[in-house]
């Protein structure tokens, strides 16, 4: 619902506008999903899962879906979300992003807006770990507000909550550094963009 909305996105003020954008960027990624990701039933994970919303809609192109995220209530309801599609593969485990191995041979993992909590360093070896443990032919698709214009890079420091507010060029660096390629950036739907 929207307060679960808000509480992935703790600074947002309109619950409903939180809501729309996150229906929009979950419909146009399953869209790059279809078009990029192997032709075949998925095994993913989804890294960062939130409450679960996305791995929901994910499940169904998925033989095997394991959604992971930091916290234990986000993982309660990411649980019960997965539960109510009925895919028996489908499960949500609780896991560090900046240390969590439990999967190998993924046709797909998805970070969903949050390696922009993550310094540089920790960044670079958790595209490390994705790429060694992805298919030859898997994706990673990635969502991610960026700086964008004449925006300078920085850090956001809002007491425990800190994220770092990078330039695409940035992901890509770090990314092409762990040996990963991209193959497709796309600009999200709003004045705050994503990728």
């Amino acid at each position: 619902g929207a307060s679960d909305a808000l509480t992935v996105s703790p600074f947002q003020t309109w619950s409903a506008r939180e809501e729309w954008l996150r229906r929009r960027l979950q419909q146009w990624t399953l869209r790059l999903i279809a078009r990029r990701a192997p032709r075949r039933r998925l095994r993913a994970v989804d890294l960062g899962c939130g409450f679960g919303d996305f791995a929901a809609r994910l499940a169904p192109l998925c033989a095997d879906l394991t959604a992971v995220d930091f916290a234990a209530g986000f993982v309660e309801q990411a649980r019960a979300r997965l539960v109510a599609t009925a895919h028996p593969s489908a499960r949500a485990e609780q896991g560090d992003l900046r240390s969590y191995d439990r999967f190998a041979d993924v046709d797909l993992v998805h970070l969903g807006a949050v390696c922009m909590y993550l310094e540089d360093d920790e960044l670079g070896r958790v595209y490390q770990r994705v790429r060694d443990r992805l298919r030859p032919d898997g994706v990673v698709v990635q969502r991610e507000y960026v700086v964008v214009g004449l925006g300078r890079e920085y850090l956001r420091d809002r007491g425990e909550y800190k994220s770092w507010q990078r330039r695409a060029h940035r992901y890509h660096a770090l990314a092409r550094h762990a040996g990963l390629t991209l193959v497709e950036q796309r600009r999200g739907p709003t004045i705050v963009m994503e990728e």
